[in-house]
Parts: structure tokens; C-alpha cells; sequence
């Protein structure tokens, strides 16, 4: 028979606003970023359903708007309420980088 996949889930608190998909070659490494309320930016594995970051990448101090991966898979850009843009290793899940709005907002 066929074997469902375990579903991430979701609380109010970690409502997802953004979601971008790794563009590299997706037999290699099917991964999901996303950007939820609660200040995260989390990666899922597509094959397993499974969260590869538990809690997430913490950082933002507000909610994230919207996360995008690089051409090459290799950075992670985010952006928030807290008027900054993080850059992440997703293979680390370390931060690179941290850019502030010199106005406030983005």
C-alpha cells in the first residue's frame, strides 16, 4: 500500500506567510523554506514532511514576511517586521548576515 508522509503542523502562533522552494535539482535535496509569524525561518525536507530546523532559525525580532532561496541554493534571505534582511546558511543553518533598513522599513 501506499504510505502517507507526515505533515508538518501548524499552530496560530507560527502562521506561515512565506514559502519558497529550493530551486537546485530537486532529486538531490527537496527542501521548503519558510517564514511564519513567530520570528522563525524553517526548512522541511519534502521527501520526510520532517522540519529540519526545530524550533527554526531564530533571528527576527517580529514576524517574518518573506523568505527566498538563492539561485544556487546555497543562501537563504529573509525579511522582517523588525526592518532587517538575515541571510542564512541552510546546509549550517547558521546566520550569515545581517542587513538594516537605514529608514525603517522594507
Amino acid at each position: 500500500g501506499h504510505l502517507q508522509q507526515p505533515r508538518p503542523s501548524f499552530s496560530k502562533k507560527d502562521t506561515v506567510q512565506s514559502v519558497h522552494l529550493d530551486p537546485t535539482d530537486p532529486s538531490k535535496r527537496r527542501q521548503l523554506a519558510t517564514g511564519s509569524w513567530d520570528g522563525y525561518v524553517k526548512i522541511y525536507d519534502l521527501n520526510s514532511g520532517l522540519c529540519l530546523t526545530n524550533p527554526g532559525m531564530e533571528g527576527h525580532e517580529g514576524k517574518v514576511l518573506c523568505v527566498r532561496y538563492s539561485g544556487n541554493g546555497r543562501v537563504i534571505a529573509s525579511s522582517g517586521t523588525d526592518s532587517t534582511v538575515r541571510l542564512w546558511d541552510p546546509a549550517t543553518r547558521l546566520p550569515l548576515r545581517v542587513l538594516k533598513s537605514a529608514t525603517e522599513t522594507l
